[in-house]
């Protein structure tokens, strides 16, 4: 289906009906239906009174819908659609072709069923509706399984194995008192085409008003970063699912986004910011993901380097296993995130239980 709005110019309306026979070319038997308001007449006799030289338009039209194989859907009731002075003219069209007719049809007629039918339709709508809501229930909890209580290992054992733990400068730099200048630096950095969170504003709107509300924006992030809390209307979230395939008919096929607010942001583009400067020495050099500077195309690369010739003949055998491990993030324990966060770090003002 195919909605149209010509412009009211004849150069304006040739450019669509060169689309439409684009269109028509591309989808060749696929039932196509055109509707709306296309600014012109198929004819000179559907226009009442003076309205200039429509000849050429018409004509323009009537060629458009030969090219494309489109056919003038039967109407009833008014014929003209707009009434402008002493012009009446009907632009408002529904034109389709053959192969919708074959598998859609055509009832001529009035369709005030929809209004009937509405109470009819009403709980089927509404049991499908919880039946898809039960379908993504079922999804995560398969996905995340039930909550379970596993005894953590003492992590002082594993303090010898560390590649890099946090020393009292670094510290120092991570713990320092954040500024209002980084403040507005981090709002100025957030993208305005970003989603917007609960609120509905995005960091666009908070540039643009900074010189009236960024008083306020400052001191509510200084607070946070003084007594640790947040409010909770600040800390909300929305989860939203974006298909990751055309046409999805999986829960799995969605994936989870989150959009957060933009003070929530700022405090986490703040807090990455003073990572960065440690994650170098943090991260092993085999993990080239989060890590400024490194890529992970570079993996792919090596592994494509170590597969080379791996299945030779004179090679001893051998075996790979490539694992997904999807649930690995999902499942990660807030206790275990915690004691790995302060087995790294020796100050503990961002680590809150």
């Amino acid at each position: 289906m195919t909605i149209v709005y010509g412009v009211n110019d004849l150069g304006g309306r040739r450019v669509l009906w060169q689309h439409l026979s684009n269109i028509s070319r591309m989808i060749a038997d696929i039932p196509w239906l055109v509707g709306g308001d296309f600014n012109t007449v198929l004819d000179i006799s559907e226009v009442s009174g003076q309205s200039g030289d429509i000849r050429s338009a018409a004509e323009d039209f009537q060629a458009c819908l030969h090219d494309t194989g489109l056919i003038n859907l039967p109407m009833q009731g008014e014929w003209f659609t707009w009434h402008n002075c002493s012009s009446d003219t009907r632009s408002l069209w529904k034109i389709w072709t053959v192969s919708w007719l074959m598998i859609v049809g055509w009832a001529p007629g009035r369709t005030h069923f929809m209004p009937a039918s509405m109470p009819v339709l009403q709980t089927t709508l509404l049991l499908c509706c919880q039946d898809l809501i039960n379908e993504f229930i079922a999804f995560y909890h398969e996905l995340l399984g039930s909550e379970r209580r596993v005894r953590l290992i003492d992590l002082c054992y594993l303090r010898p194995w560390a590649r890099h733990i946090i020393n009292e400068d670094e510290a120092i730099q991570l713990t320092r008192r954040v500024t209002p200048d980084e403040i507005k630096q981090a709002v100025f950095d957030i993208d305005e085409d970003k989603a917007p969170g609960p609120d509905g504003y995005s960091s666009g709107f908070f540039k643009v008003a900074w010189p009236v509300i960024g008083k306020e924006v400052t001191l509510a992030i200084l607070d946070f970063f003084t007594t640790g809390r947040l409010l909770k209307q600040v800390n909300a979230t929305l989860l939203l699912l974006i298909p990751k395939v055309q046409n999805p008919t999986l829960v799995a096929e969605f994936r989870p986004i989150s959009c957060c607010n933009v003070l929530y942001k700022v405090i986490i583009k703040i807090i990455v910011q003073r990572l960065s400067g440690v994650l170098d020495d943090l991260i092993s050099p085999s993990q080239n993901a989060f890590v400024p500077g490194r890529s992970i195309g570079d993996n792919i690369l090596l592994a494509q380097e170590l597969f080379h010739g791996y299945n030779q003949q004179h090679l001893p055998p051998r075996c790979v296993l490539k694992v997904d491990i999807r649930k690995a993030y999902d499942t990660v324990e807030w206790d275990f995130r915690s004691a790995v966060l302060k087995f790294w770090f020796s100050p503990t003002v961002y680590l809150v239980d």
